[in-house]
């Protein structure tokens, strides 16, 4: 578990490397969508999450995932490879549902991804729902597929 200051100092420092935020029209997949990558390819990009990712070594990529208010990814299967994935909240906002089941999640506390399989993420609250999204570089034992979207639809909210 990491701590809520810890967690908003991150923030704090990364600030300023937020990309725009995603427009349905453009993506085809998510809306208010905002990200800072973290790790790629291995190579810590911002130093001052070195601490929060050495638990997950070895780290394959990383990155800051944010969802505006109203903002939401629609119900997908990530293309492959598939690693282990974990995320750590830094916000309680939003839902993440993975096989139609929310996911609980409490900030701080990492948990498992499924991203080899049908997942989407909703936040209708009013303020910005972030976590840090972490793929591990273990490969999962699952073969590769393209990315698949199912048709967005407004029906899901996360729950009150």
């Amino acid at each position: 578990m990491f701590a809520p200051d810890t967690l908003a100092n991150l923030l704090d420092a990364a600030d300023p490397l937020w990309s725009a935020a995603s427009s349905i029209a453009d993506t085809g997949v998510h809306h208010g969508y905002r990200r800072i990558t973290v790790v790629l390819a291995g190579r810590l990009a911002v130093p001052e999450f070195a601490d929060i990712l050495a638990p997950f070594a070895p780290v394959h990529g990383a990155w800051l995932s944010a969802l505006e208010p109203g903002g939401f990814i629609a119900e997908h299967i990530d293309a492959g490879p598939y690693r282990e994935r974990w995320q750590v909240p830094f916000t309680a906002d939003g839902c993440l549902s993975q096989c139609g089941v929310d996911v609980d999640h409490e900030v701080g506390v990492p948990f498992r991804v499924h991203h080899h399989d049908w997942h989407s993420v909703r936040n209708d609250s009013d303020q910005r729902r972030v976590s840090l999204v972490i793929d591990r570089d273990v490969l999962l034992p699952i073969s590769s597929a393209p990315l698949q979207v199912r048709p967005i639809t407004r029906e899901t909210t996360c729950p009150a």
